[in-house]
C-alpha cells in the first residue's frame, strides 16, 4: 500500500548507501555517447508532499552532479535528454522474532552430577513500522520522447538530519553507478 506523508517526514533519502538495493534497466539499442546535454522534467507534485525545498534542491543538484560527471552539460531548452526523479514512500510493517532459552539443571546423586533434560525457551515477536523510500531516475529522449534508461534505490528511509547531504549524493551515485556510460571525473 502506497502511502503518500503529506509534509510529515522531510526526508530523504536512504538510511546508508549499503543497505539501499539498487536496479537498472535501458534499451539496449541506443546508442548514450550521442547524448551530450540534458535538462529536467516538471518536477512531480507528489514529490513535494514528501521532500521539502531544501532537500529537493539536494536532489537535483546530486543528479546534475551524476550527469555533469558522464560529460553532460545542463541547459534549458533543447536538451538532447530530459530527467525525471520520482520518490514513493510506503509505510511497512515488520516483525523481529526475539529468543531465548534456558538451558535444563543438573541433578546429582551421590556426588554425580548430570543433566536433568529440562528447560525452557521463550519466544517473542514485537511488530515495528518503517517507511521504505523507492527512488527512480528516468531519462528520456528528447526526439524520441522514450524512456532510454532508468534508475532505482530501494531502501529505509531515514528521517534523520544527520548528514543528509552526504546521504542523498552517496544514493544518487550509487543510482547512478548502473549508468552505461561510466564517469569521466572531469567537471
Amino acid at each position: 500500500m502506497k502511502y503518500f506523508l503529506l509534509l510529515l517526514v522531510p526526508v530523504i533519502l536512504f538510511s546508508s548507501c549499503d543497505s539501499m538495493d539498487v536496479f537498472a534497466d535501458y534499451d539496449k539499442e541506443t546508442d548514450f555517447t550521442q547524448y551530450k546535454t540534458y535538462g529536467f522534467m516538471t518536477w512531480p507534485e507528489q514529490n513535494d508532499q514528501m521532500i521539502n525545498e531544501i532537500n529537493k534542491n539536494r536532489i537535483l543538484a546530486a543528479i546534475s552532479n551524476e550527469m555533469e560527471l558522464r560529460g553532460f552539460t545542463k541547459v534549458d531548452e533543447g536538451a538532447d535528454m530530459y530527467v525525471n526523479f520520482i520518490l514513493i514512500i510506503e509505510k511497512k510493517t515488520g516483525v523481529q522474532a526475539y529468543s531465548d532459552y534456558y538451558g535444563g539443571g543438573y541433578g546429582g546423586y551421590g556426588g554425580y552430577y548430570y543433566p536433568m533434560g529440562y528447560g525452557y525457551s521463550q519466544t517473542r515477536y514485537v511488530e515495528y513500522e518503517y517507511l521504505r523510500g523507492t527512488a527512480i531516475v528516468d531519462l528520456f529522449d528528447s526526439k524520441t520522447k522514450s524512456l532510454v534508461w532508468q534508475g532505482t534505490g530501494i531502501g529505509t528511509v531515514n528521517e534523520s538530519n544527520k548528514n543528509r547531504e552526504r546521504s542523498i549524493n552517496s544514493s544518487v551515485s550509487k543510482i547512478f553507478s548502473r549508468y552505461p556510460v561510466a564517469r569521466t571525473n572531469k567537471k
